[in-house]
């Protein structure tokens, strides 16, 4: 009876040098993809919650952080729904690889307005004795704009979201083509660096 250790290097066998080099790619760019897209939407739902607490206290009106936190998740995802429904279309015409360097690249774009306008509305890096100086719900030294403008920036970045997500399940064929043995083989091994990874974590 072979050993889990042995059966995963003989599968690593069937893989060509070439092959195995774009496997090792994929894992990496996959994991750092990922943990880059959970902490922004940790980040955005952060930001908002503390946002709209701070515009009820300030304005001292009743909070409605909840209703547009709801708001602000439900059209995302649905977003990300629309991003993974005109991926099809695009992968006939284009070449995979550009079609997810462009939904990175929307992704990152509407991910930087957020930081830009934030700045260029008087916003600020945390100061490191803000904590000792003012009250926990004090948030002054974030920008002053409308905290729902952050909505349909959100909703921009669920169109790159969903299709960076589809696109990683398209990319297996592009390294190993049609061949079912090497991508069972390679879906194994994306599987078990995931469990490592989130081991790590």
């Amino acid at each position: 009876m072979h050993s889990p250790l042995a059966t995963i290097k003989h599968n690593w066998r069937a893989f060509s040098p070439h092959e195995k080099r774009n496997i090792v790619i994929y894992i990496i760019g996959i994991m750092l993809c990922k943990f880059g897209l959970e902490a922004f939407t940790g980040s955005i739902i952060a930001l908002a919650t503390n946002r709209y607490d701070y515009d009820a206290a300030r304005q001292n009106t009743t909070p409605i952080t909840f209703e547009r936190i709801g708001l602000l998740t439900g059209l995302n995802q649905s977003f990300q729904c629309v991003g993974s429904i005109i991926i099809a279309p695009l992968v006939r015409r284009f070449p995979t690889k550009n079609v997810l360097a462009a939904a990175i690249f929307i992704f990152g774009l509407f991910s930087a307005i957020i930081l830009i306008v934030d700045g260029s509305t008087g916003g600020r890096i945390k100061p490191s004795n803000w904590s000792q100086t003012h009250d926990e719900e004090d948030f002054a030294y974030y920008g002053d704009y409308n905290t729902d403008g952050m909505i349909p920036i959100y909703c921009f970045t669920g169109i790159g979201y969903g299709m960076v997500e589809l696109i990683r399940r398209i990319t297996p064929r592009d390294i190993v083509g049609g061949d079912v043995e090497k991508l069972r083989c390679m879906d194994a091994k994306i599987s078990e660096a995931g469990f490592r990874g989130w081991r790590l974590a």
